[in-house]
């Protein structure tokens, strides 16, 4: 995968802009080869005390939200971490511990056996292989091969998949020198993020921007679900997802962007201005008649190219209507200083949506550009996503989260344009 490079440079920005304007965030972690480095035993990944510090520093940080979300069992993630007021979810999503409200996934009558059969099929391929074990946990097992040589690393877990294979009543993939095993339909990272995300709305009111860091493939599920929402993935180590936006080399590095980190928020802790706080106010509050951000919509489709814009008008946007490319280039030429946003179908033809949305930027460099579209798999939304850094609605667009998104956008290009000044 490509990595957009400013994202490399600028995810730290990023979430100092959007704190900035009051907006909760959330910092997601997995835990083995993320916040620890990959052991030789499990017992040995102690979180480093500087990591530690580093998480307590952000803890403190008002509106910032922390979870660790590990394939470790719940209680073994919850006493390796050790700190209060953290959301963990244990055995790759299947326990969740929200601020001491627990969850668990039910899983179906005689799993257990399941697992037991699993765990007795394995044994003439685990003796075949020296110093490998299996770990059982709360409804799932892991098939430990750390230390293994490369090619020999290979064989075990072919030879593991052959037995796996046969059992229909469970999931499995390598992930960080270890097997995971899983109910077939049970509970993921992603449905963990998913929690999380709901319970810290509930408790501080307002939706949290997602960042999630993780190092294997059991953490793809909650890479995407962290892109649906609007959030940023970073990839630590050279086995993370390829859907991971951001790289980083190893925890050792994430540790030094977290310190980075920690020193920007504190640093831009700051009141917010009147301004910016009436920019995110409800509709009602702002006024039906207020028209304090335009937007430019060319969509040749009349009937959501309408409905959508008479939606946004009542939540105070003046709006610009195209339905081709020559209408839009005519109101852009016309009306460019004011427009702030620039939506387009992404499925115009012959890209015309794509080179629009270039050349309206060439004009003006700080336009927010977004894409609208229908009729896309969601392959081809996580590989938009992934590739681009403009932002995708898809159609039946939500008015409401519609004005939202787009008002934090504006107000976090605004805030760009006054610290660059």
């Amino acid at each position: 995968m490509n990595v957009l490079p400013e994202l490399l440079s600028k995810w730290i920005e990023r979430i100092v802009i959007e704190h900035r304007t009051g907006r909760p965030i959330a910092l997601l972690f997995d835990y083995d080869g993320t916040l620890t480095p990959i052991v030789r035993h499990p017992s040995l990944a102690i979180l480093p005390e500087r990591t530690r510090r580093l998480l307590l520093q952000l803890a403190a940080i008002p509106k910032i939200s922390l979870g660790v979300v590990s394939g470790r069992s719940l209680d073994e993630v919850r006493n390796f971490v050790g700190l209060p007021n953290v959301y963990y979810c244990g055995s790759g999503g299947l326990e969740l511990d929200l601020m001491g409200e627990l969850e668990r996934y039910c899983v179906p009558d005689g799993f257990d056996k399941v697992l037991i059969d699993v765990r007795d099929r394995l044994l003439e391929t685990l003796n075949k292989f020296p110093g490998t074990w299996i770990e059982l946990k709360p409804n799932s097992l892991a098939i430990h091969y750390r230390g293994m040589l490369p090619l020999r690393a290979v064989c075990f877990r072919l030879d593991a998949a052959a037995v796996l294979d046969g059992f229909e009543q469970i999931r499995f993939r390598a992930v960080s020198e270890a097997i995971e095993v899983m109910p077939a339909d049970g509970w993921d990272k992603g449905v963990a993020v998913l929690s999380i995300l709901a319970h810290a709305e509930h408790y501080v009111g307002a939706a949290a921007m997602p960042f999630y860091f993780g190092d294997a493939p059991n953490d793809l599920e909650a890479m995407l679900i962290v892109a649906h929402e609007g959030g940023l993935s970073i990839g630590v180590g050279p086995d993370a997802p390829e859907v991971a936006q951001v790289r980083l080399a190893d925890c050792h590095e994430l540790a030094d962007q977290l310190e980075e980190l920690i020193v920007r928020l504190n640093a831009a802790i700051v009141p917010v201005p009147e301004t910016l706080a009436t920019a995110f106010a409800p509709t009602e509050v702002r006024g039906e008649n207020t028209t304090d951000a335009s937007m430019l919509i060319l969509d040749p489709d009349a009937n959501s190219r309408s409905d959508l814009a008479d939606a946004l008008r009542e939540r105070g946007w003046k709006v610009f209507q195209a339905k081709t490319y020559e209408q839009a280039t005519e109101l852009f030429h016309d009306h460019g200083d004011e427009i702030q946003v620039a939506l387009v179908d992404l499925l115009l033809p012959g890209l015309q949506g794509a080179r629009t949305l270039i050349q309206f930027g060439h004009s003006n460099p700080d336009l927010i550009r977004g894409f609208v579209s229908e009729k896309m798999t969601p392959y081809m939304v996580t590989a938009f996503r992934d590739l681009s850094d403009s932002p995708l609605f898809l159609k039946p667009i939500d008015p409401s989260e519609l004005d939202t998104t787009l008002r934090r956008m504006v107000q976090c290009k605004r805030s760009e344009v006054s610290l660059k000044t």
